[in-house]
């Protein structure tokens, strides 16, 4: 499934830099509210090391408008779980500031463990090969195209999930439209425009997403959309 972009919000949460939205799942706590899901984007350690940007400066480096929810994974005791998230322009960016690549992804239980593997392929181990290809196999031409870019960080077998993935698209696409796409089955993902190098403050328009330049940090995030 594809975040909505247009309903996004970067903001500071418990020393992190995180984005919510209302299509992020929530964090289900019997004990407590409802908590909102998010993804981290930098933690406290990685924000301050790259010299703590506004959150408005980040923003207008991210590109907000290609993330995907890709598939559900969780600890062998069941204790922890999480839906997986390709999140390609994040990282692009996070390699620019000497950061290495994010596993993103939306914790949805209570108990946390940031030292399990959080990336796609825990996707397929926990869903299983074809739960995972029914799961995406519904996301948009795009879509396939990001998770297939992301990808090239996982394993062999995930690499033939994705041509699973594409056959089936292609072939209901050919049926449904009278056309194959070529595009998609001879692996050819053209590259989107990004912010791929850092450009001057005069020269990026101002996001549509994201709250405005803010002078403290906050421990919770404030109201976070309007629904």
């Amino acid at each position: 499934m594809q975040v909505p972009p247009d309903k996004l919000l970067l903001d500071h949460y418990n020393g992190t830099i995180s984005l919510f939205s209302p299509s992020l799942p929530f964090v289900n706590d019997p004990q407590l509210r409802r908590l909102p899901g998010h993804i981290t984007l930098l933690t406290p350690e990685e924000y301050k090391a790259i010299g703590r940007p506004t959150i408005a400066t980040i923003a207008s480096f991210i590109d907000m408008s290609h993330i995907y929810l890709v598939g559900q994974g969780q600890s062998r005791d069941g204790q922890v779980t999480w839906e997986c998230v390709v999140w390609n322009d994040a990282n692009r960016w996070r390699l620019i500031k000497g950061l290495e690549k994010k596993q993103f992804h939306v914790t949805t239980s209570p108990r946390d463990d940031h030292s399990l593997l959080k990336g796609i392929d825990s996707a397929e181990k926990n869903m299983g090969l074809g739960d995972l290809v029914d799961y995406l196999e519904y996301l948009s031409l795009e879509g396939l195209d990001e998770v297939c870019r992301s990808c090239g960080d996982y394993s062999e077998p995930l690499v033939s999930l994705m041509q699973r993935v594409e056959l089936r698209v292609a072939r209901r696409t050919s049926d449904d439209h009278g056309h194959s796409l070529p595009k998609i089955l001879q692996g050819i993902y053209p590259t989107r425009q990004s912010h791929s190098k850092p450009q001057s403050p005069s020269t990026i328009p101002r996001p549509s997403y994201g709250p405005q330049p803010i002078s403290r940090q906050e421990n919770h995030p404030s109201p976070l959309f309007t629904v």
